[in-house]
Order: structure tokens, then C-alpha cells, then sequence
């Protein structure tokens, strides 16, 4: 969906630079649910023994809000096998809002960059926690305030560079530079997939061809010789949502797929040619074998529930919240985690019934 709201730049409050459960990087925030290295290292997976793949599967998505559909986002992770969930429009707030848990995704590493102190914006990548990963300090300004994540993917000496960008509508010319700025710098490696939101209307692809505003952004992929391959309406009778990449055989299979929850958004799909690790993902997971259960009953017991929960507005579904998150910070004081890999990343409450399911949804978008 088209943000009615100006976007900002430069060193003004506009994207989250908060650090709490999380580990941020010139204003993206990488999350530590599972158990990451510190930002910039790469996290390797095992693959002893293990045969890679020749392409990655990428889901992107306008999501309108991921709180409201992260259990739909869970789903297609799984059902479909994605190695990297690219996200614009998150609205997601980190920082003083959602809990990390919220937005997890079991066996997938998230890094975001939020929105501060107005209603929508943000963007997102889940990478694959098997895949060798860090984030491109060097290509998003320390004290830019630009919505935007640029990843790096490393298979033996290749490196991918990933980026997600939403440009907000009527972003202005200085601040709008700001984000080609970025493309321009991200271009100069020789394997570049950008995906993105970029709210331009008027843009003949076929000519790459448009009006005075979008004429930046045109010299800017051309100067960079990126292929934008997006070739139908993604909202509406508008092209919205694009995919540019440096080389032309990196992108295949793309299309365009119905949207996801209540977004006005579709969603696209493709694959990049990358050799990708086939090993299993790390996972996060409570070792009830060593918790203090003593400990938890007798914290859990000591605490007023309803001082702690009484003065939560917006009805039982916040009161749940609050709940919620007492529960998980006290599991994560008595009851340590241990590192498993594993293949399967369902959801608890997946089965063959609602695959089957998903596989019906997408036949009949066809």
C-alpha cells in the first residue's frame, strides 16, 4: 500500500536505531533469537556432507503490518521452502511495541530496519540461518535515516549483495537521493538482487521511460545497468513493487502471486541462481532437562497479574500481550536454550490438510 505519509532522511528521527534484544548496524537491527554472531561476522551453517543447491527461493511481500500476518508469512516459509522473506511496509516498532518473538521465525535469521514515531514504513529480510550471512556496513550510511536493509550472501569466494528498499510516496528529491545513493554503491559488486516498494506510477518499463520524478531513479539503474523483470500490476493497475538485479541470468522463475493476508499488495516470487548450502537450519530451542522450575513457579507466583495487566488499553488481545511477554522474559531467565539443527521449520500447527490447502489457493490465482 501507497504510504500517504512523507518519508524522512538524513539524521532526523525516522528509523529505529534501538538496541535491546537485538544487535543494530548503522540503524538495521539484526535479531538474536536464535543464537547469532555479532554483527558483521558471518554465521556459518555445517555442511559436512552436504550437497548445495543451485538457486535460492525468494518470497517479497508488501505486507501492510507483519504482527497481523506473521503466522501466514510462518506458513509460506515452510510450505514453500523460502531461503529469504524480503518485506516492505512492516510497520513494525521494535523498540517500544512488539516483542522479537512476535515476529520470529523458526530457522530464519531476521534483520529490519523500523520506522520511528509515525504509523507504517519499515522494511525487512528473513535470511535462511544455514546461509552465510552478514550485514553491508558499507553500503547504508551510519546517519541515514533511509528504510533499507543490504545484505551479503557468501558461498566460497562469490559474494550476492541483497537490498530491500521502500521509498515512501511523495519522498522528496534530497531524500529520495539518499536511497540511490545506496543502489549506486551496492552496484559496484558484481552480484546485486534488489527488491523494493518504489511507489512510481508512471514508469514504461518497456522504454525506461517516465515522468520528471521517477527521472532519478531511471538513471540511476541505467547508470548501474540493473534489469527490473516485475512486468505486471502489483497493486492495482500499478507496477509498484519491482525486483532489479545486475546480471540478467541471476533472476528465474518469478511471478506474481495473490497477496498476502489483507495487503492490496501482491506478492512476487523467483529464484536467484546462488549455490546455497543444502544443510539443515540452526534452532534456537528451551532445554527443559536443566530449567529452575522452582525458580519460575516461585517468580511467576510473586507477581500481581492484575497491577501487571490492568493497565493495558485495547482489550483482551493486549491484555494477552503483556501476558504473553511475562511469560517468555521469565522462561528465558530459568530455562536455558540449546542449538539444534534441523530440517523441518513447520510451524507447530502445520500439517499435509492446510499444505494441501496452500497448494489449492495458489492453483486457483493461476
Amino acid at each position: 500500500m501507497e504510504d500517504r505519509g512523507m518519508g524522512v532522511c538524513g539524521k532526523q528521527a525516522g528509523c529505529n536505531t534501538w538496541v535491546g534484544n537485538s544487535k543494530c548496524i548503522k540503524g538495521i537491527q539484526h535479531e538474536v533469537i536464535n543464537k547469532d554472531n555479532r554483527s558483521g561476522q558471518q554465521t556459518k551453517g555445517d555442511s559436512r556432507g552436504q550437497q548445495g543447491t543451485s538457486s535460492l527461493k525468494v518470497y517479497y511481500t508488501n505486507s501492510r503490518s507483519v504482527r497481523n500476518k506473521i503466522d501466514e508469512l510462518r506458513l509460506i516459509a515452510s510450505a514453500g521452502n523460502i531461503d529469504i522473506i524480503a518485506i516492505t511496509e512492516t510497520w513494525l516498532n521494535l523498540k517500544d511495541r512488539e516483542m522479537p518473538s512476535e515476529c520470529h521465525i523458526q530457522g530464519y535469521k531476521l534483520f529490519h530496519t523500523d520506522r520511528v514515531n509515525r504509523k507504517g514504513g519499515g522494511v525487512a529480510m528473513y535470511v535462511r540461518d544455514n546461509l552465510n550471512c552478514c550485514v553491508r556496513q558499507d553500503i547504508k550510511l551510519e546517519a541515514s535515516a533511509t528504510e533499507s536493509v543490504w545484505l551479503q550472501l557468501l558461498e566460497g569466494r562469490e559474494k550476492l549483495i541483497l537490498g530491500v528498499i521502500y521509498r515512501a510516496p511523495n519522498l522528496d528529491r534530497e531524500c529520495s537521493k539518499l536511497l540511490w545513493d545506496e543502489i549506486r554503491k551496492a552496484s559496484t559488486y558484481e552480484n546485486v538482487v534488489l527488491m523494493g516498494d518504489f511507489n512510481y506510477r508512471h514508469i514504461d518499463w518497456s522504454n525506461l521511460t517516465g515522468n520528471l520524478e521517477s527521472g532519478d531513479f531511471l538513471d540511476t539503474i541505467q547508470d548501474c545497468f540493473l534489469k527490473q523483470f516485475v512486468t505486471e500490476p502489483t497493486r492495482g493497475n500499478n507496477l509498484l513493487d519491482l525486483v532489479l538485479a545486475s546480471r540478467e541470468t541471476l533472476i528465474n522463475n518469478l511471478e506474481v502471486n495473490d497477496e498476502l493476508g489483507e495487503s492490496d499488495h501482491k506478492s512476487l516470487s523467483f529464484n536467484i541462481s546462488w549455490n546455497s548450502p543444502n544443510n539443515g537450519n540452526q534452532v534456537s530451542v528451551p532445554d527443559f532437562r536443566l530449567a529452575d522450575f522452582i525458580g519460575l513457579k516461585n517468580y511467576l507466583g510473586g507477581l500481581n497479574w492484575n497491577d501487571l495487566t490492568k493497565g493495558q488499553v485495547g482489550g483482551d488481545g493486549c491484555r494477552y500481550d503483556a501476558f504473553q511477554g511475562i511469560v517468555l522474559a521469565a522462561q528465558s531467565n530459568y530455562v536455558p536454550n540449546r542449538e539444534i539443527r534441523s530440517n523441518k521449520n513447520d510451524p507447530k500447527w502445520m500439517n499435509n490438510r492446510l499444505k494441501y490447502l496452500i497448494g489449492q489457493k495458489r492453483g486457483i490465482y493461476r
